[in-house]
């Protein structure tokens, strides 16, 4: 699989914050301002966001995270695209 500096997140709590998002990576380097949390046109968040990191080796390493938890819901963690992610930009919430 290539890596590209994004990971989807998916499974995540409808009410996680961008700074649970932070501290559930804070053993990575990601782009605070480059955290997107995916929502639905009504504006209802889907359980799932983008995060950037400063590389895809950041990336490749944080996918370690995969399946552990944020609350009480465990978190599946995907290698993303850079197109994949603006579209999914302009659905999610700032």
């Amino acid at each position: 699989m290539d890596y590209t500096e994004i990971l989807k997140m998916r499974g995540l709590p409808f009410l996680v914050t961008k700074s649970q998002i932070i501290d559930f990576f804070k053993d990575y380097k990601l782009i605070e301002g480059r955290v997107h949390i995916a929502c639905r046109p009504d504006g209802k968040v889907t359980g799932e966001a983008y995060v950037e990191f400063v590389s895809p080796d950041e990336a490749k390493r944080a996918m370690f995270k995969d399946k552990m938890t944020i609350g009480s819901r465990y978190v599946e963690l995907f290698p993303f695209t850079p197109d994949e992610a603006r579209r999914a930009e302009s659905r999610s919430r700032q």
